[in-house]
């Protein structure tokens, strides 16, 4: 599908992890952040494109970080890094050649990131 509409095939999917992996919220209790929800497909859909290329995953939330990575890299065995939506883009280029990577992600500053890359999915919280 991509080769023959793009001709070029991408090589890596970066996706933000609040909103896109989580339901976006915020839960706190009197101690401070202590959870996110993800979703129960995530991994396996993720598994599938493993296959096809690089899978990473960003977050800017440096409070929830550890949740984050516990489910992310300690389960799901995907790389996460935690990089500023400021900062996302410039992250981004220096890492991966923009051209042939795909982004998903759902905050304000993404299209910092939309317009950079190959192809731009933003996920819509209903």
């Amino acid at each position: 599908m991509f080769k023959k509409k793009y001709n070029q095939v991408p090589e890596n999917f970066v996706l933000d992890l609040d909103g896109v992996f989580t339901d976006g919220k915020i839960y706190y209790n009197q101690d401070g952040k202590y959870m996110k929800v993800f979703g129960a497909d995530d991994h396996d859909c993720l598994n599938i494109l493993k296959k096809l290329m690089k899978i990473q995953v960003v977050t800017a939330d440096s409070k929830g970080f550890q949740i984050a990575k516990k489910r992310i890299q300690d389960d799901m065995n995907i790389d996460i890094k935690l990089v500023t939506a400021t900062e996302r883009a410039s992250w981004l280029a220096e890492k991966y050649n923009l051209q042939k990577t795909i982004y998903m992600g759902d905050g304000v500053l993404d299209y910092l990131v939309f317009e950079k890359v190959f192809y731009s999915m933003r996920q819509l919280m209903l």
